[in-house]
């Protein structure tokens, strides 16, 4: 992750490409604590695109941090919901049913996590088995958009903020099972 040196390495380049911006004071602090999860070559790789775009200002943190995190989920590789449908039925097909009856055999595996949390969702019976194609399919690609959402949402979260999240996530449970005890 970036520390405050690398971002005022990358910082620098930016206002090189952008030579009427002058930082305020702790301008530089407050990028570098905004991206500090976010990887050196990433951030690097985040500038250069902002700088290609060719924007009249200099990139806020929200853009810059944006354009860091889309670079982040590109990169991943994830499939869309279609393409990992298609991995789902043929690994479902190719594996059949004997693989819950046979002793050593190994679970379908899938080439993307996301596509074997739905699988585990939406059954791997149900798409294995089902009589409506069309309907599962449909829940699957439902399901496989919500949980790459969710994921989403969550690369993109500030780690000081998903602290404060489980704090009154921790904070909620607790409260909900002492009003179910009484």
């Amino acid at each position: 992750m970036a520390d405050i040196s690398e971002v005022i390495k990358v910082f620098a380049i930016m206002s090189l490409a952008w030579p009427n911006y002058k930082a305020k004071d702790g301008t530089i602090e407050v990028y570098a604590s905004m991206l500090e999860d976010i990887p050196p070559d990433v951030l690097i790789a985040a500038a250069r695109t902002l700088i290609a775009s060719g924007g009249e200002f200099f990139p806020s943190v929200s853009a810059w941090r944006q354009t860091a995190l889309d670079i982040m989920l590109n990169k991943s590789g994830t499939p869309t919901a279609i393409e990992a449908w298609e991995e789902a039925v043929k690994e479902c097909n190719r594996c059949g049913d004997y693989w819950r009856y046979q002793e050593g055999k190994k679970y379908p595996e899938y080439s993307h996590p996301l596509i074997t949390s739905c699988v585990s969702a939406i059954g791997y019976a149900q798409i294995l088995e089902t009589e409506n194609v069309d309907i599962v399919r449909a829940h699957f690609l439902k399901a496989y958009e919500s949980l790459r959402q969710r994921r989403d949402i969550d690369q993109r979260t500030l780690p000081d903020v998903k602290q404060v999240e489980q704090k009154y996530i921790a904070s909620g449970i607790k409260q909900l099972a002492e009003g179910l005890s009484k």
